[in-house]
């Protein structure tokens, strides 16, 4: 089973993702962080629990040349109420949602074969849930599942992300296709009817030259703003979250994600807990 990391440091949060082109031009300071992505919205749920879904501004200044247009993928990132939620069996009163870390257009960007994935959970009475991973063909017709596991929580809110794991004979991601994902909140083992749950996208890239190159020059604090201008939303979280963690009380970078969050419209998960656990091995 993987480790599954629930980050816990109060942070603010916010980014926004392209997806077939990345913004080459000069990257911001670390305490200016800000995602750049354009396009349609896929279809899609990043967030849960009876809030309203986001709806993602252009980020891009009048004359700028930002990403290409991407499309919104079919997902949601907030997670829809359940039957044991409406009575509070599952998810306590003003808990908040279940949150998939992604841009509103429910897909993110990521140069890693086995990329982190993110998400903020509410103050629940599960004690389980469910990460799971699809490959899904062009025309997202039909859905093959490649990794799935459970794994307990201790119903306190916070920040947690896992790592697709290497040694369980998982194919690296494919880079140019789209992969969905999901995570659930186990209310009920015996009626998986009543789980929770927010589902994205992710898709393998290769960065450009001029990206690698400024990537090789930055400052490893800038690295963040490096991903973030070039629209990479998943190295962009998982640099900055890396930061965070190593340097909890560093305020600059509590400004960094606060800044990332907005521009994602993702403040509704801005002060939840982040516990750090360092990976074993």
């Amino acid at each position: 089973m993987p480790q599954v990391n629930i980050y816990k440091t109060f942070i603010a949060a916010g980014l926004m993702i392209g997806l077939f082109g990345w913004m080459e031009s000069s990257f911001q300071s670390a305490s200016a962080l800000q995602f750049r992505a354009t396009g349609r919205k896929l279809p899609g749920r990043r967030v849960g629990a009876g809030t309203r879904a986001f709806v993602s501004p252009r980020l891009e200044a009048p004359g700028t040349r930002g990403p290409a247009p991407a499309p919104r993928l079919p997902g949601r990132r907030q997670g829809a109420g359940s039957r044991g939620n409406e009575t509070g069996e599952c998810l306590p009163a003003n808990s908040g949602p279940l949150v998939a870390l992604l841009p509103a257009t429910n897909l993110g960007l990521t140069t890693a074969a086995y990329p982190q994935f993110f998400w903020s959970l509410p103050a629940s009475n599960a004690s389980l849930a469910e990460f799971a991973l699809y490959d899904v063909d062009a025309k997202r017709v039909n859905r093959n599942l490649i990794y799935k596991t459970t794994f307990s929580i201790t119903g306190e809110a916070g920040i947690a992300s896992l790592s697709l794991p290497k040694d369980v004979n998982l194919p690296p991601l494919k880079s140019g296709q789209n992969y969905r994902w999901s995570v659930s909140l186990i209310c009920n083992p015996g009626d998986r009817t009543q789980d929770v749950t927010v589902n994205g996208w992710v898709q393998r890239v290769t960065p450009s030259s001029t990206v690698s190159q400024q990537l090789k020059q930055a400052d490893p604090r800038d690295r963040p703003a490096v991903y973030a201008q070039n629209g990479i939303w998943f190295n962009t979280i998982e640099t900055l979250v890396d930061q965070r963690c190593a340097r909890p009380k560093d305020a600059a970078l509590a400004g960094s994600w606060s800044e990332l969050m907005k521009s994602v419209e993702l403040e509704v998960i801005a002060n939840r807990p982040l516990i750090c656990v360092k990976d074993e091995g």
